[in-house]
């Protein structure tokens, strides 16, 4: 038996793929929107007297580079006031710590706590808020244009112009956390005649004595920004502090 087997396979394979894509794809969106005026669009474009101000807008502010300021002090005090830096007598120690503050803030200027303490008699105004400030107002919020007092006087009608929340460096202080010593009334005195009524003179944190402290945020449109209430002299306060 004989088998011969002759196989003989030849493939030819061939592919071709040509594929031309052409997209042409073209839009145009043409989009106009007329935007109302506001008065926080950065542009003075309704009658404006400035850029979002004046006009149908709130009032430019007035801003002073050279205009005296109030601050809150950022630290807390008991009714105690010499004692944070061993200077006698409170209303000085007071002032001390209102300078360090500003000091320490590198705010430049001279500066007094509004504080009122116990008058030795009808005629003493030596120690009423009112004249141990000067009279060298207005007085701005630390950015020197938000004018928070006109004057001396003005302090002691309705209230303040603007509310203060802001402490020696500017920052924004908690809407409770404002509270104010003051031992003042509204017409910037202190009018009780007992030393315990402002912590013996600002000298002790004696839970029987108590002084009078203001709301400067909370009431700034009242006589509640320097007599909103009564504490006990334990209890921590700021300080209202005023360049002179």
């Amino acid at each position: 038996t004989d088998t011969d087997t002759d196989t003989d396979t030849d493939t030819d394979t061939d592919t071709d793929t040509d594929t031309d894509t052409d997209t042409d794809t073209d839009t145009d969106t043409d989009t106009d929107t007329d935007t109302d005026p506001t008065c926080d669009d950065e542009l003075q474009n309704q009658g404006e007297a400035g850029v979002d101000c004046g006009g149908p807008c709130p009032p430019c502010r007035d801003c002073d580079p050279e205009g005296k300021r109030v601050f809150i002090t950022s630290a807390k005090y008991s009714g105690d006031l010499e004692e944070p830096l061993g200077v006698e007598g409170g209303l000085a120690g007071a002032d001390a710590l209102c300078q360090v503050h500003a000091d320490l803030a590198e705010l430049g200027g001279t500066w007094k706590a509004w504080l009122s303490s116990t008058r030795e008699s009808p005629d003493d105004d030596a120690h009423d808020a009112i004249d141990r400030i000067a009279d060298v107002g207005p007085w701005y919020l630390a950015d020197r244009c938000t004018v928070v007092a006109a004057s001396r006087t003005s302090l002691t009608i309705n209230g303040l112009e603007a509310p203060i929340r802001l402490d020696e460096n500017e920052v924004a202080l908690a809407d409770e956390d404002t509270e104010v010593w003051t031992g003042t009334n509204r017409f910037g005195r202190d009018d009780t005649f007992t030393n315990n009524s402002v912590c013996q003179r600002w000298t002790t944190n004696d839970t029987s004595s108590k002084a009078v402290y203001g709301s400067p945020y909370l009431e700034w449109d009242n006589e509640g920004w320097t007599n909103f209430d009564r504490a006990t002299c334990t209890v921590e306060k700021r300080l209202l502090c005023m360049e002179q």
